[in-house]
């Protein structure tokens, strides 16, 4: 926990930190993600995860074969 105090007010603080950060980012073009209480979480297992990369690897792979046939 950030200090003393609950983590209430832990996450409070987090929040305003990050709120701070996105402030000063913007000057890179970095925009502030959405909260996740009001988004709720995406996760994912490994495997959905490795699947995924497998197949955008495997799609990237077949463009570069077979130029083509692709459909941008």
């Amino acid at each position: 926990m950030i200090g003393s105090g609950s983590i209430v007010d832990a996450r409070g603080k987090i929040r305003d930190w990050h709120d701070w950060y996105a402030e000063v980012n913007k000057k890179w073009g970095l925009e502030r993600g959405d909260d996740i209480h009001k988004t709720g979480p995406h996760n994912k297992s490994l495997e959905e995860h490795n699947r995924e990369l497998h197949r955008e690897n495997k799609s990237l792979e077949d463009a570069e074969k077979y130029p083509e046939q692709r459909r941008w």
